[in-house]
């Protein structure tokens, strides 16, 4: 085997175990955010009127968009949810699509 081609496919083998030793999907699992935390979306989510897939959709959320939480929160099927504010809405989604905020100053959504 070449030794560029060896080299790069160890590097190739070395990036791919880095990305995927971090886990792929961050998710909020405590049942508690206080009113103001800001969390991202860590992939596209749907935003319901009530908690619970069955509600009717009031929009989407974009993958790493931030906005705060209102603090309110339950549990269905043991999967929590979270009432997050979206402009100037009250909206749900699911804590498997939700991270805390990568930052701890300025506004949220701005870094």
């Amino acid at each position: 085997m070449d030794g560029h081609l060896c080299l790069s496919l160890m590097v190739l083998l070395q990036t791919t175990l880095l990305l995927c030793s971090a886990p792929c999907r961050a998710s909020i699992t405590n049942t508690t955010i206080s009113a103001g935390t800001c969390v991202c979306n860590t992939e596209d989510a749907a935003l319901y009127t009530k908690a619970g897939y069955e509600h009717p959709i009031r929009r989407y959320l974009l993958r790493n968009h931030c906005v705060p939480a209102t603090g309110e929160s339950t549990i269905i099927f043991g999967e929590p949810w979270f009432q997050l504010t979206v402009d100037e809405q009250d909206l749900w989604t699911s804590g498997d699509y939700l991270a805390y905020a990568p930052f701890t100053s300025g506004a949220c959504g701005v870094s």
